[in-house]
């Protein structure tokens, strides 16, 4: 339920080779070991439990989900829900978080609700019925139904756009909008300046705790503005 590490320290201290990364389900653990199902034993001192986002079945029963038909509720335009999905889709990276994805569905739901002719046009058309869906269970026993992936969601959001143009012409300036607000917020230069103070923080910290030879070449931050 977690999404891959991606911040600076990570690549770090790969780069240091102070990083190990190790695929395997832990089975049990004693003094300073963890016992992974595949045989391996790896010795540790403090084990992060980092369980991301785990869905809460009292929703379903709170909503009566039978299932989630792109964002609606049992196919039912009035009832969307919406919310940070599990994971992310490795197809499109266009985003590390929620917001820009929470920006386009806000005015995908509320064109449907005041454009109301549009939607049952889809559904004449069968693009609703074409919508994935998600159920309990899916795709293992800890999902709820109204806990989607990303994969879900940024397919529901690709099939809605491509067969409304009244909702791709609403939508047609988000990237430049979503481009004007970030460059307002936090400029270029500014991201590159604090994501490399940062990153050489992190320099400084590793020799300070002899985690790295204070003689060892430093890693350049390897991004600029350009």
């Amino acid at each position: 339920k977690t999404r891959f590490g991606i911040g600076d320290v990570y690549f770090l201290a790969a780069a240091y080779g102070l990083l190990d990364i190790v695929v395997g389900i832990v089975k049990r653990c004693s003094r300073h070991t963890l016992h992974l199902n595949t045989g391996r034993k790896l010795t540790c001192e403090a084990v992060l439990k980092c369980t991301g986002c785990i869905g809460d079945w009292r929703v379903d029963r709170l909503l009566g989900i039978n299932d989630m038909r792109g964002l609606t509720v049992n196919g039912d335009i009035r009832r969307v829900r919406c919310g940070d999905p599990d994971g992310i889709s490795a197809s499109q990276f266009t985003s590390t978080t929620a917001g820009p994805g929470l920006f386009g569905i806000a005015k995908a739901t509320v064109h449907f609700w005041d454009v109301p002719g549009d939607w049952d046009r889809l559904i004449e058309l069968g693009v609703v019925q074409m919508l994935p869906v998600h159920r309990a269970g899916e795709p293992d026993e800890e999902f709820p139904a109204y806990f989607y992936t990303a994969k879900h969601i940024q397919a529901t959001m690709i099939l809605l756009d491509g067969a409304s143009p009244l909702l791709h012409d609403k939508s047609a300036g988000d990237g430049e909008y979503k481009h004007y607000i970030q460059m307002l917020c936090i400029p270029t230069e500014r991201i590159i300046r604090e994501a490399k103070a940062d990153w050489e923080r992190y320099e400084l910290l590793f020799r300070e705790r002899g985690m790295v030879s204070r003689e060892h070449p430093r890693v350049p931050y390897p991004y600029d503005v350009e």
